[in-house]
């Protein structure tokens, strides 16, 4: 089925393409919500004429996409996550994350907008896009850090390792000692003497 859209449709198209969908798509969906209308030869003799307007329209909402961008761009998103030795999170920060933190500094962001190459799974600083317009994305900067403020794992230093292992024949003190196994031994060989 062949449509004019008459609002942007993300993935589909901008104001006034004329798209080719599935039937039930265009029937079921972008019709009935008013974000297109079919490609008949009347609508398209209507489109052409009512076509300044659509232009006008959609070089108005470019435009206030640009002034949303200066506004989402200027936010820092900060998140304390729990996370591992190596900075990896337990979890991950996703959109709805995203969505509430933006609502938490009193800007509000469409879930289905926020653009993540792939998910937010270690500590660091992240960029994310937000797509405003099909020509306008915006790049926020999202800090991760570990709860209690840290950026980057530290490091144990060797000194201060529990783990540290002890050698057979020493003791914790670091004394020598004889195993059970060598004082056997010697106590053998003095009685087969």
């Amino acid at each position: 089925m062949k449509i004019i859209l008459k609002e942007e449709v993300i993935n589909l198209g901008a104001i006034g393409e004329i798209v080719q969908v599935a039937d039930g798509y265009g029937r079921n969906f972008l019709i009935p919500k008013g974000l297109a209308i079919k490609a008949t030869a009347g609508n398209l003799r209507q489109f052409e004429a009512e076509k300044a307007t659509w232009l006008k329209k959609a070089l108005a909402m470019k435009k206030s996409a640009e002034g949303v961008k200066d506004v989402i761009e200027a936010v820092t998103l900060e998140f304390e996550m729990k996370a591992g030795e190596e900075g990896k999170l337990f979890g991950s920060v996703t959109s709805k994350d995203i969505v509430q933190a933006f609502s938490e500094k009193g800007v509000e962001v469409d879930k289905r907008k926020i653009v993540i190459g792939e998910s937010l799974r270690s500590l660091g600083e992240h960029t994310i896009g937000i797509k405003l317009h099909s020509e306008v994305l915006a790049n926020v900067k999202v800090t991760i850090t570990r709860e209690g403020g840290d950026i980057v794992p530290e490091e144990l230093p060797e000194e201060d390792n529990p783990d540290q292992e002890v050698s057979e024949g020493e003791d914790v003190a670091g004394d020598e000692v004889a195993s059970e196994e060598e004082s056997s031994e010697s106590d053998k060989s003095e009685e087969e003497k």
